[in-house]
């Protein structure tokens, strides 16, 4: 199997109103850092100062390695000839 990563590239003031319009989106509840941890996430970076209105200003950037499924992987399928 291969893995493939998706990035969206940097924030600029020419995307910004997209990135926070997405996040919105896909992103309608926030959770806490555990919530993320439990799930596989790991911070691969910080943001220092990020924020300017709330508090803690620091954002972290997130990261989850996926993995497409592979044919004969599950055991639990069998193949049935009618």
């Amino acid at each position: 199997c291969s893995s493939s990563r998706i990035e969206l590239g940097d924030v600029t003031p020419h995307n910004i109103k997209q990135l926070k319009r997405l996040n919105q989106v896909i992103f309608p509840v926030s959770y806490n850092d555990k919530f993320y941890k439990d799930f596989g996430f790991e911070i691969i970076e910080t943001k220092k100062n990020y924020y300017k209105r709330i508090e803690p200003a620091d954002a972290h950037v997130l990261q989850k390695n996926l993995k497409a499924p592979c044919l004969g992987q599950n055991a639990d399928v069998q193949k049935t000839d009618n």
